[in-house]
């Protein structure tokens, strides 16, 4: 199998995960605090696109927002993506 079909084939399946997610959200099985949050990388990865595409994205207000996470003593630079989110983002985006 090539790569790309393989690439593809993964993407597929991590896009039916996040949508069962959400069917279940919607059902109220999972509680909010255990709402799925990606990172950049898994981010960047899944969408296949660059984290310089992503931060443009995010910077012109055509992708969700990320939540930023602070740790005792530190400053809020890591960042989160809600799955949920990005999901609805790929259904409104699909071509």
């Amino acid at each position: 199998m090539l790569d790309a079909e393989k690439m593809l084939e993964e993407v597929a399946a991590e896009v039916a995960e996040l949508k069962k997610m959400l069917e279940q959200l919607t059902k109220g099985v999972i509680p909010k605090e255990e709402i799925q949050l990606l990172t950049i990388k898994e981010l960047t990865e899944l969408l296949q696109i660059s984290h310089v595409t992503l931060n443009r994205l995010v910077k012109l207000g055509d992708f969700p927002q990320p939540v930023r996470i602070k740790g005792a003593g530190e400053s809020a630079r890591t960042v989160r993506f809600r799955a949920v989110e990005v999901l609805d983002w790929i259904k409104l985006n699909q071509q």
